[in-house]
């Protein structure tokens, strides 16, 4: 979805709503890099999370401000947020910042479930001030592939792989289902899934398996490894997602065959 912000010479006074690691590690840095934007609040329920945010910025402190209801952080007349929260979350805060006409970039999911998608999609104005954190439709490498495929003729197969060996496939919110809507799929998944579908479009037929190693010492109900085939019947064209956070190697990569020529790669592109 495309947001309705737009630079205009100022400089934008950021919200972030949601202190875990993507904020602290990626989101908050990115702000504080950019000249035209003034970090003026966070927001997180946890007040641990405050402690922690000033540890990681000390400089903020006294100059940015935290809270725990994210309401306070629409009072501090944000142009923008950005969201990153536990999945369950998500839809009482983006209807807020819709209904007060703030835009925001949101982390995936859009949804858990099809209902929550379709109550997602039905509040006013979601498609004018929401944006999902699916970053790869904007990486210059990406975009690289992306208009190579015309050169490798007509397209016959593609497959993806994301695999990585954490020591502990699901942890926290992450755990269950009801909270997070899934597991590897819904979250290392997604920006494969979104960048497949922005090259090839929506496939007519899928298939999945999945996999779960949880144990009684470490319960819980989502998958940590998935292998899913999409199949487009008009084209011809067939392709493979391999995805798991419980194997020995980490991997990431692509490869698309055509009839000219053959593709791979992680982020770069190379053509044989």
């Amino acid at each position: 979805m495309s947001s309705s912000l737009r630079f205009s010479g100022k400089t934008l006074r950021a919200g972030v709503i949601g202190l875990g690691r993507q904020s602290v590690n990626d989101h908050i840095p990115a702000l504080l890099r950019r000249k035209d934007v003034e970090l003026v609040c966070v927001s997180d329920v946890n007040v641990s999370a405050h402690e922690n945010f000033y540890n990681a910025f000390p400089d903020l402190k006294g100059k940015t401000k935290a809270f725990q209801n994210f309401q306070e952080t629409i009072k501090e007349g944000v142009d923008f947020v950005v969201v990153a929260i536990p999945h369950d979350q998500y839809f009482e805060v983006s209807k807020a910042l819709c209904q007060n006409k703030i835009p925001f970039m949101k982390e995936k999911p859009f949804a858990r479930t099809l209902d929550e998608a379709i109550a997602m999609a039905s509040i006013n104005d979601i498609e004018k001030y929401c944006f999902i954190c699916t970053q790869r439709r904007f990486h210059p490498l990406y975009e690289k592939a992306h208009e190579a495929l015309d050169s490798l003729g007509k397209l016959a197969s593609f497959n993806a792989i994301y695999t990585l060996n954490l020591p502990q496939p699901a942890s926290g919110w992450r755990k269950f289902t009801d909270v997070c809507g899934g597991g590897v799929i819904i979250d290392m998944g997604y920006h494969i899934i979104d960048q497949l579908i922005w090259w090839f479009g929506y496939p007519d037929d899928i298939h999945a398996k999945i996999s779960n190693l949880s144990t009684e010492e470490d319960l819980y109900d989502t998958e940590d490894s998935a292998t899913i085939v999409f199949s487009y019947y008009d084209a011809g064209l067939q392709g493979s997602i391999v995805l798991s956070r419980c194997t020995g190697v980490k991997a990431e990569g692509y490869q698309v065959s055509g009839a000219k020529r053959f593709m791979e790669g992680g982020k770069n592109p190379t053509f044989y």
